[in-house]
């Protein structure tokens, strides 16, 4: 349930994981990252993709916001495809 909420609340990093994935054309395995800092308020954070072959095997994402007072709030997502 964390996930969804995660890309509710922050559609552009689910923009940028499109964008990111949209042009893989890896041979083996290759990771993509970008940082981001969203307007508007204190967000940010790092996003990364492992693709093999092209294809998406991994995904973490690490988003960092200011909370009540002040105070620095963080939610590290981790997802590995193709693996049960």
């Amino acid at each position: 349930m964390k996930r969804l909420v995660f890309l509710a609340a922050f559609p552009n990093v689910f923009l940028a994981l499109t964008a990111m994935t949209s042009f893989a054309q890896a041979s083996g395995q290759e990771i993509r990252a970008c940082d981001f800092d969203l307007k508007g308020g204190c967000r940010s954070g790092q996003v990364r993709v492992t693709l093999t072959d092209g294809k998406v095997v991994g995904l973490d994402a690490f988003v960092i916001w200011c909370g009540r007072g002040g105070h620095r709030s963080g939610l590290f997502m981790h997802h590995q495809f193709g693996s049960r």
